[in-house]
């Protein structure tokens, strides 16, 4: 069985960071530290870990693996993360799973194989045995959006998706609307499960009745926001507003309530995820939850960099970073229309 760099390091008691330094050949460690290492792998038979790692070197690439490109929130990001690495004279790979489990374990064997930068990574993956072991192999990597469910610890920079719902659920409340839809995403990631979370805990700090009847699940496309919306209206005919978990699936709940010629805001009130229409050229102009996809992409090279081997000391500097979201008022919640509801 192939040693691990968990394996080395409990043998050695040494952190698995100064063992991935040795492998890949970093001057911060000392030279006693080194040799031992190195010992302890031509005992093993394994000198093969350092000669794989150092014929094939990336080390000013950084690879960023995420779910969906044509997702508004994850170009920005993108772009964000290449320009903050374009500054460091850093190059980028991008790996697009399109939203295929094994396409992304493909890629991150691809790139295990490889001796990258660092790793950023927005998971669609829920095995926690493999996710650990990117950690156990010494890999250098962040995680934005989804967060995997490991014992181990990792960076990560997300945005604060229970308080996401609440901010829209509380100011439709504010215009008087009482029953209220959910449109969720997947409740096995971090993200969906965290909204539907801050969507009932905003019903409830509200007073307002909630049901399974007012929460249907989507997988972030346009088809199932519109298949969503169609159900929460044969479900709720007294449904008068709708919170929609993201920007695909707030499109196809707009054209259903369009097919069924439901307007919107007047007859329904709607609040979006990650909408960006900069153009203005949206008509209603979309109320929407939105990140910071500048920022979070900025943080994660930041981390993604200070935890280099050759940029610290042996101890990793691990860190959970939360940003706050924002609402952007614009048409379909009512505002504009001075549209209100008596409670």
């Amino acid at each position: 069985m192939a040693l691990t760099l968990k394996d080395i390091a409990s043998d050695l008691d040494l952190s698995i960071s100064t063992i991935s330094r040795v492998l890949n050949n970093k001057p911060v460690v000392n030279e006693e530290t080194r040799q031992r290492v190195i010992e302890y792998l031509r005992q093993h038979d394994s000198l093969a870990m350092m000669s794989n790692k150092t014929n094939k070197t990336f080390q000013d690439v950084v690879a960023v693996v995420i779910p969906d490109i044509s997702e508004d929130y994850f170009d920005y990001v993108v772009r964000s993360i290449e320009n903050s690495l374009w500054k460091e004279q850093i190059g980028m790979l991008l790996c697009d799973s399109m939203e295929n489990i094994s396409k992304e374990i493909q890629y991150m064997n691809m790139l295990i194989e490889k001796n990258f930068t660092g790793i950023i990574l927005a998971t669609i993956d829920k095995d926690e045995q493999r996710l650990a072991s990117y950690h156990e192999r010494g890999l250098n990597i962040v995680y934005f959006d989804n967060l995997p469910n490991i014992s181990l610890p990792y960076n990560s920079v997300i945005t604060d998706n229970i308080r996401s719902s609440i901010l829209a659920i509380n100011h439709l409340a504010s215009h008087g609307h009482r029953k209220i839809g959910f449109i969720a995403g997947r409740k096995d990631e971090t993200t969906g499960f965290e909204r539907l979370t801050g969507y009932r805990r905003a019903m409830e700090l509200n007073r307002l009745p909630v049901s399974e009847e007012q929460i249907v699940f989507g997988d972030y496309k346009e088809k199932s926001g519109y298949n969503g919306m169609i159900s929460l209206l044969e479900k709720n005919p007294d449904l008068s507003a709708v919170f929609v978990s993201s920007s695909k699936m707030t499109y196809g709940a707009l054209k259903a309530l369009m097919d069924r010629k439901i307007r919107v805001p007047e007859d329904m009130a709607l609040i979006g995820y990650d909408v960006h229409d900069n153009s203005g050229l949206i008509r209603p102009g979309i109320t929407t939850i939105v990140q910071n996809e500048e920022q979070i992409g900025r943080l994660c090279v930041e981390s993604l960099l200070r935890n280099r081997p050759n940029q610290h000391s042996e101890n990793q500097d691990f860190q959970r970073i939360q940003l706050e979201p924002r609402l952007i008022i614009r048409e379909t919640c009512g505002c504009k229309a001075g549209l209100d509801r008596g409670t």
